[in-house]
């Protein structure tokens, strides 16, 4: 039986260009739904014909979470790491959740 296996990174969901620039399966909710899970305030959006990206990450506090383009005039959403903007402890969960033992099937 064919198999189609994509392997990826939860740092796409943060990507302009991630899960193939959007052109392959797209697992930007299931990085959302874990977030969510985790209690911060996630929210998603389109990217034009490019990636689903999170658009919007809160901490339990309301924090933002992601660089603020209109504060600080840092254009790096979708384009800078994330784990160069989120606090470690955020990247550690993220990194134990999604590692390489971690598959979605659909």
């Amino acid at each position: 039986m064919p198999q189609y296996i994509q392997q990826w990174d939860w740092s796409e969901a943060f990507s302009k260009f991630g899960f193939g620039d959007g052109d392959s399966w797209v697992g930007t909710y299931v990085v959302a739904d874990f977030l969510r899970d985790e209690g911060y305030k996630v929210n998603y959006d389109s990217w034009g014909c490019h990636n689903v990206c999170i658009s919007e990450l809160r901490d339990k506090n309301g924090v933002s979470l992601l660089p603020d383009e209109d504060a600080t005039g840092d254009d790096s959403l979708g384009y800078a790491e994330p784990e160069d903007y989120l606090p470690e402890s955020l990247v550690k969960k993220l990194d134990k959740h999604f590692n390489d033992d971690y598959s979605v099937c659909e």
